[in-house]
């Protein structure tokens, strides 16, 4: 062939046009190729997915988070007579009395010291910010898993008694074995601060000594 042009350097994804045809041509080379420029010579995004810094939350919009996730838990208690143990008097713990013991473990009618108060912000976290390996199901605005670790620390101090699944599958109907595994662990995790189950044994023994109008 003549009159044809004539390439010297490296060529990656050539393309050759039809005589008469007017190509774009656009030069590439290879894993040093410039990144192409977008309309307004504006640059484009790296793909970089690290995530992007989050405005900070307030006191007042994480109160208002802490008041609808605590009432989204609660109304879900809905226990058996049978799987409620007896209380110091001998009388029945109600799902309203658990409801109430469980609303002070985390601050919502409760007068707790400095101390105590930062452990519960702590759980708090665990509850509604960061849990590791765990994941939030849709549409909740919380760790089941949560949930059920502190429910795990009731059963160990007879608030609550049964098989394991059913107290799950009493507030999560599609709950399984895995996820009931989470009563059986309770707050033995590390990422629960140390004096979890002080905090919990003080509204837990004020549960437990007083009559059916505990809380009211």
């Amino acid at each position: 062939m003549t009159n044809c042009n004539v390439f010297t350097g490296p060529v990656y994804g050539g393309v050759f046009p039809l005589p008469g045809s007017q190509p774009t041509i656009n030069n590439f080379y290879g894993k040093d190729a410039p990144t192409e420029q977008t309309e307004g010579n504006a640059k484009p995004e790296d793909g970089n997915d690290s995530p992007t810094e989050e405005p900070e939350e307030t006191a007042e919009v994480r109160a208002q988070r802490k008041k609808v996730v605590m009432k989204t838990i609660t109304d879900l208690f809905d226990f058996d007579e049978k799987l409620l143990c007896r209380d110091d008097n001998g009388q029945r713990i109600t799902n309203e009395r658990l409801i109430i013991l469980f609303r002070h473990c985390f601050g919502f009618g409760a007068h707790p010291s400095k101390e105590y108060l930062n452990i519960i912000e702590s759980l708090w976290s665990l509850l509604i910010d960061k849990r590791n390996k765990c994941f939030k199901y849709p549409n909740e605005g919380y760790f089941r898993q949560t949930v059920l670790n502190i429910l795990g620390y009731f059963c160990e101090k007879n608030i609550i008694c049964g098989n394991k699944l059913v107290i799950a599958r009493t507030i999560y109907k599609d709950a399984d074995d895995s996820l009931a595994k989470n009563i059986e662990r309770s707050i033995s995790s590390n990422v629960f601060p140390s004096k979890t189950g002080e905090v919990l044994d003080l509204y837990i023994n004020k549960l437990k000594k007083e009559n059916s109008k505990y809380g009211r």
